[in-house]
Parts: structure tokens; C-alpha cells; sequence
């Protein structure tokens, strides 16, 4: 069905804004159509009096540009200081924006909100094309910085696409960082000892909290910290705790459930208390568990 342009909408440049899709500290995102050509997309709007937003636009785009990858958000266009009319606030100011492709089923944390958990092979399905698309990053030498249920967004066909790159990064290859960004809740435990970590391994980190968080619908952990309930079980080298409190809290939700031997020891190698010892991307990609069709 074609659609025909609403005058009674906001616009920017091109794009006639439709609908809210969300907002954070230092953006909005709609949902854009272009009425010439019928095509949708995601419309990010930052104000650019807002330094710090305006930083992260400017990291975004030059991010965005720069990947090609079936589950990295593609890149539009964008546009730099440009005069946008807000009919909820009914006051017209300028605005930066970065315009990138709509993801139609929108964040991976409301759709498990909406499924409860999912199957492992469905999880496995979608883990995989988050650890090619970290793949490409990575070796473009570019670390996201914030991985979480959140920033992950998934298209119609339920095919992941990477979003929200305001905390992305070059990274050197072995080099330590000293300063956290992101979400606490997905860092790895030597940023929460105040220890130098990597970016790579902070990501893979954040990508194993998903893919536990994906299957149980639940996060693993408040934190991964030597005194938190249930991490703390990797310190003392006792993980069976910590996966009979997960197979509980799933039958309480009535649920007849277990954890396949191949995904819990997946997740065990992935959230080791020593970077050294965890996974790296070539490891997790040749993994039993993600080669497996019966699981």
C-alpha cells in the first residue's frame, strides 16, 4: 500500500516523522518515510546546542560510514545542523541527525519482555550473527563499547542489526584501556575490580550476557563481582550453584527447563573470571555449541 504525505506531520530533510520509536539522555528516534520513494528508516535526532550529543552523532555517523555487515544498522545519511519544527514543544531549533535503516521488530530486550526467553537454537541463531557482525567490527579494529539487550535490534525476519555506536572505539590490538564506558551491568569483572581490560574483551563479555539473558530471559547476574550472589560462584570455581539458581528460577516460571551441557559450558568459558582464559572470537565461532543442529 502506497503511503501519502501527512502535512500535519513533522519533517527533516527528506523524511516525514510518523512516529515516535524512543528516547534517551541525548536523542529521539522516529520513524521516518520518505513519501517520494516509500522507503522507511530510523531517524536519530540530536539537538546541537547539546555538546555531548552532538559528540556522539558525530562518533555514530563516522562509525556507521564505515561498516558494511548484514547485522550492523546501515547508514543513510545524515544531517549536520538543520532547522527541525517540534510540534510537541511547538518551537523549531537546530537539530543534527544520522538516518539509518529501520529495524522492524525494534530492541531485542522488548521482544524477550514479550516472548519470556527463547529456545537455545533460536538464540544460537541470532548469538551467531552477533559475533559475525562483532567479527567485522573487531577487525576493523573498532570496539562497540556497549553491547546490551538494548542497543541490539532485530529486523522483521528476526535477523540481528547493532545499533547505538556513541561509545564506540579504535582500539590497538592487545592495548589495555583504563576507562570504562557503557552499561556496569554488562562489564566484565576486571572493569568492576578497577583492573586495565581490552575493548575486545569487553564486548565478548557483554555478548555472553546477552546470549544467557536471551535464553533464560533474565539477566545472569546483578554484577560480575566477587561478592555478587551468583558471579561470585565463578570465583570459587563452583558454577553448578549457579546454574541450579538458574534451572530454579526457570521452573518457578513454570517452565520444564535445562540447560544443554554444550551452552552452559559455552557460558562458563565466556564469563571466566581471567580475560586470558575466556573465548576469543575464533574460540566461541568454533565452539561445540554453535556448531551443533540438535544442540
Amino acid at each position: 500500500m502506497e503511503l501519502r504525505n501527512n502535512t500535519s506531520l513533522p519533517t527533516l530533510g527528506r523524511w516525514t516523522l510518523i512516529k515516535s520509536l524512543g528516547s534517551g539522555a541525548t536523542s529521539r528516534v522516529f520513524l521516518g518515510v520518505d513519501y517520494l520513494t516509500q522507503e522507511h528508516a530510523a531517524v536519530k535526532i540530536y539537538k546541537v546546542k547539546h555538546t555531548t550529543a552532538f559528540e556522539f552523532m558525530k562518533i555514530e555517523t563516522q562509525m556507521l560510514k564505515n561498516f558494511s555487515h548484514p547485522n550492523i544498522l546501515a547508514y543513510i545519511e545524515s544531517y549536520d545542523s538543520i532547522e527541525f519544527y517540534d510540534p510537541e514543544s511547538g518551537k523549531t531549533d537546530r537539530v543534527s541527525a544520522v538516518v539509518m535503516e529501520y529495524a522492524q521488530k525494534g530492541e531485542l530486550f522488548d521482544f524477550l519482555e514479550e516472548s519470556g526467553y527463547l529456545l537455545e537454537e533460536t538464540a544460537r541463531m541470532i548469538f551467531a550473527q552477533l559475533i559475525s557482525a562483532l567479527s567485522h567490527l573487531h577487525a576493523k579494529n573498532i570496539a562497540h563499547r556497549d553491547i546490551k539487550l538494548e542497543n541490539l535490534l532485530l529486523d522483521e525476519s528476526l535477523n540481528l542489526k547493532i545499533a547505538d555506536f556513541g561509545y564506540s572505539s579504535e582500539f590497538s590490538p592487545k592495548k589495555f584501556e583504563i576507562r570504562p564506558v557503557g552499561t556496569s551491568t554488562y562489564f566484565s569483572p576486571e572493569i568492576h575490580s578497577k583492573l586495565p581490560f581490552t575493548a575486545e574483551a569487553a564486548d565478548l563479555f557483554a555478548a555472553g550476557i546477552v546470549l544467557l539473558a536471551m535464553v533464560t530471559g533474565h539477566m545472569p547476574f546483578m554484577k560480575a563481582s566477587q561478592d555478587d550472589q551468583l558471579y561470585g560462584h565463578f570465583y570459587t570455581h563452583n558454577q553448578a550453584k549457579f546454574w541450579s539458581y538458574h534451572e530454579k528460577l526457570m521452573r518457578k516460571k513454570g517452565i520444564k527447563f535445562e540447560f544443554s551441557e554444550n551452552f552452559k559450558d559455552l557460558i562458563e568459558r565466556m564469563f571466566d573470571v581471567s580475560p586470558r582464559r575466556r573465548l576469543s572470537l575464533s574460540d566461541i565461532k568454533a565452539h561445540p555449541w554453535m556448531k551443533s543442529s540438535s544442540l
